[in-house]
C-alpha cells in the first residue's frame, strides 16, 4: 500500500513539474523560443510583461521606433563582431525586457520571405545576444514589444 501511495507521490511530483505548476509564467518559457511553442505560458508572459514599449517611451511612437531599431542594429553589430550572418533574416519577434533593460525573454518566428537559417542556430545567436546587451531603457515595470526585423537593419532617420 505504501509503494502505491510513494508511486501516485511521486507521478503526481512529475506532472506538477511538467506543466509548470509553481513556477512564475517566466520561468515556464525559456530564454530564446519560437513563437507557437510553449503556447499557454507563453500568454502568461505576456500578462507578466503587460507594459508596452511604447508606453514606456510616453506614446512617442518615433522614440520608440528608434529604440526598437537601435537594438536591432545592435544585434545586426553583434552578429557581426561573432561572425554570424543574420544577412537575409526576416522575423516576427516578441521581446520581453526587465525592467533593468536586460532581456528576459525573445520569442521569434521566421516570416516565410526569410532566408532559410538553423533555428537552432538562431536560438543560439539570440540566447548569446541577451547575456551581452541591456536595452538603454529604465523602467519601474517589466515591458515587451512586438514587432518585425529584417537584416540587415536599414538605418534609421534622424528625426530633426
Amino acid at each position: 500500500m505504501k509503494s502505491h501511495a510513494l508511486a501516485f507521490s511521486l507521478l503526481l511530483t512529475s506532472l506538477l513539474c511538467v506543466s509548470g505548476f509553481g513556477q512564475t509564467p517566466s520561468q515556464a518559457v525559456p530564454k530564446v523560443f519560437l513563437l507557437g511553442n510553449y503556447e499557454d505560458t507563453y500568454n502568461n508572459l505576456a500578462l507578466e510583461y503587460n507594459t508596452l514599449l511604447l508606453e514606456v517611451c510616453d506614446n512617442d511612437l518615433l522614440a520608440a521606433h528608434e529604440k526598437w531599431q537601435s537594438m536591432l542594429l545592435e544585434m545586426q553589430a553583434y552578429a557581426e563582431q561573432i561572425d554570424f550572418d543574420i544577412n537575409g533574416v526576416k522575423i516576427w519577434v516578441h521581446v520581453f525586457w526587465e525592467s533593468d533593460g536586460t532581456i528576459g525573454h525573445i520569442g521569434y518566428y521566421l516570416k516565410p520571405q526569410s532566408r532559410n537559417i538553423n533555428t537552432a542556430e538562431l536560438t543560439a545567436f539570440f540566447k548569446s545576444f541577451t547575456n551581452h546587451y541591456q536595452f538603454p531603457l529604465i523602467e519601474k515595470r517589466k515591458y515587451a514589444h512586438y514587432g518585425s526585423a529584417s537584416f540587415p537593419v536599414n538605418p534609421i532617420r534622424n528625426r530633426n
